[in-house]
C-alpha cells in the first residue's frame, strides 16, 4: 500500500485490532515509513484499509499507469 493510495480512502478506513509490529526487510523505503506511521498510530488509531475497500477507478488508475 502507498500513502497516496490509504490517505485517498480515509473514507473507507476500518480499525486494525492487532497490528503487525514486525520489522518488514522486503519494504521499500515509503512502504516502511507508511508501515512505521500505521504501526505508531500517526494517522489515527489501529488505520486499516482493506484492499476490498480500494475504490474500483483508483485500480484502473493504478493499472494503466504500471510499467508493462
Amino acid at each position: 500500500m502507498d500513502r497516496a493510495s490509504l490517505l485517498s480512502h480515509v473514507d473507507r478506513w476500518g480499525r486494525e485490532t492487532s497490528p503487525n509490529r514486525a520489522r518488514l526487510p522486503g519494504l521499500t523505503t515509503e512502504e516502511a515509513a507508511l508501515h512505521r506511521d500505521l504501526v505508531e498510530d500517526s494517522l489515527g488509531p489501529s488505520v486499516r484499509l482493506e484492499q476490498e475497500r480500494v475504490r474500483f477507478s483508483a485500480i484502473e488508475v493504478g493499472l494503466r499507469s504500471a510499467p508493462r
